[in-house]
């Protein structure tokens, strides 16, 4: 688990990835010259991925054992709608 300040840094990167998915989806542009628009999107995906699971593992400053709870059922959701 990380501590409560990298949840911000999780916040900016799956937002940035949302953005630039979104991006993608309305005017197609080409960040690396050997991807297709696809293999962008799936980039971009990863990335916002990448920020969720951050800001899931990061603590929170004044972590409950309801916080905890509702973190594994979160997870058991996420886990199942995949």
């Amino acid at each position: 688990m990380h501590e409560y300040q990298w949840r911000k840094a999780g916040v900016a990167i799956s937002a940035l990835g949302l953005i630039l998915m979104i991006a993608e989806r309305f005017k197609g542009f080409i960040v690396f010259k050997n991807m297709n628009p696809g293999q962008h999107y799936f980039a971009f995906q990863i990335l916002m991925l990448f920020g969720l699971t951050l800001i899931i593992y990061t603590n929170e400053k004044y972590d409950a054992e309801r916080v905890k709870q509702i973190r594994t059922k979160s997870f058991q959701i996420a886990f199942t709608l995949q």
